[in-house]
């Protein structure tokens, strides 16, 4: 299978990492990144540096390619524009992995998702931290969650994903509303989901990942314990990307969706109502109904 990089541009971390783990962990399965192509170079050619064929256009990644990445990591405001035109130029329909969260905005990612049903071209999107092998582990023991708490550092929308992430798959979709009562450099957020809630704590510090690593954990109700209740707790220690580029390789082979599109709208959500929130001074915003 080929599969074909769409990015903003290519000099960065996600697309050099992605690369090294579809060969290492995907070769098994015929699968190889085959063709790339970027909006702007920045830097060095990444094509030639990475052995990678560069392609003249958008169009022809699309065509010769059997699976797509939209990239963009740190360009999530281009992802509908690459989107669409990923798909004016699909003939059949073709998976494509959108990196980190859909968008910023909520209007313009239920546009992906849309206009992803409407072509019917299965879609996936989520960060390396939710495919966690600490957190997949933990799982089975989180049914019938109440609560769950994530612990991350940020900055918001460029880390703050990660940890979101964690909640979100702990939690699953259904969100209601959110508030974040923190400051810029520290996001203290609620996530409700009916009568059931999400605490997020994101930190932005020159040395935060050092002291304030992710973990996550949730308190459950059981028949099982004397009180009625356990907690589920654990600290991410690694093997998060490759644990995606699996994911990834799996939802490319089956063309079944690894994440909703609910949890992946109600994702983007909370990021989108959690920054709404600390502008307001710290309230209540509700999720708007498409």
């Amino acid at each position: 299978m080929k599969i074909g990089f769409i990015d903003y541009n290519l000099n960065h971390s996600h697309a050099t990492g992605f690369l090294k783990n579809v060969r290492e962990l995907l070769a098994d399965k015929a699968m190889e990144v085959s063709y790339a192509w970027e909006m702007k170079q920045v830097g060095d050619d990444w094509c030639t540096a990475q052995g990678v064929r560069k392609a003249a256009s958008l169009e022809e990644v699309v065509s010769k390619s059997d699976a797509i990445m939209i990239l963009a990591p740190d360009n999530i405001d281009e992802h509908l524009q690459l989107f669409q035109k990923t798909v004016a130029a699909l003939k059949n329909p073709k998976p494509v992995y959108i990196d980190k969260y859909l968008h910023t905005r909520l209007n313009e990612a239920r546009e992906i998702v849309a206009l992803a049903k409407a072509r019917n071209i299965p879609i996936m999107s989520g960060s390396a931290l939710r495919f966690s092998p600490d957190l997949e582990k933990a799982l089975p023991e989180m049914k019938n969650v109440l609560t769950c708490t994530v612990n991350g550092y940020g900055p918001m929308w460029v880390y703050g994903i990660h940890t979101i992430s964690m909640g979100m798959r702990i939690m699953g979709s259904g969100l209601t509303r959110v508030i974040n009562t923190g400051t810029e450099q520290e996001g203290v957020i609620t996530a409700e989901f009916g009568n059931r809630k999400m605490f997020a704590h994101i930190v932005m510090s020159e040395n935060s990942y050092k002291i304030f690593p992710w973990s996550f954990s949730a308190f459950c109700a059981s028949e099982q314990a004397s009180c009625g209740f356990i907690c589920v707790a654990g600290t991410v220690t690694g093997g998060f990307f490759e644990n995606l580029i699996r994911s990834v390789g799996s939802f490319f082979a089956s063309g079944t969706q690894q994440v909703t599109d609910d949890e992946m709208l109600d994702t983007v959500a909370v990021l989108e109502l959690a920054e709404a929130s600390r502008k307001a001074g710290g309230v209540w915003l509700t999720v708007k109904q498409n």
